[in-house]
């Protein structure tokens, strides 16, 4: 991982706990989904927000283009 998407999952993790109020949150979270979430937060048994942090636009569309996306 780099160091500015070390940073951007960093600040993103921040603002699930500060802005969001969740309870939980969990960086680079490895699980069976086709990927591997940046930052989730949950908010005390109500919902789960998921981030996933792109550092470059070129990093977003080949994101865009994977099958699962549909």
């Amino acid at each position: 991982m780099s160091t500015a998407h070390a940073k951007l999952v960093e600040v993103a993790a921040r603002w699930l706990r500060r802005t969001r109020g969740c309870s939980v949150v969990i960086t680079e979270l490895v699980s069976s989904l086709p990927e591997i979430p940046d930052a989730i937060g949950w908010h005390v048994g109500r919902w789960s927000i998921l981030i996933e942090c792109k550092i470059s636009r070129a990093d977003f569309r080949r994101d865009a283009e994977k099958p699962h996306r549909g």
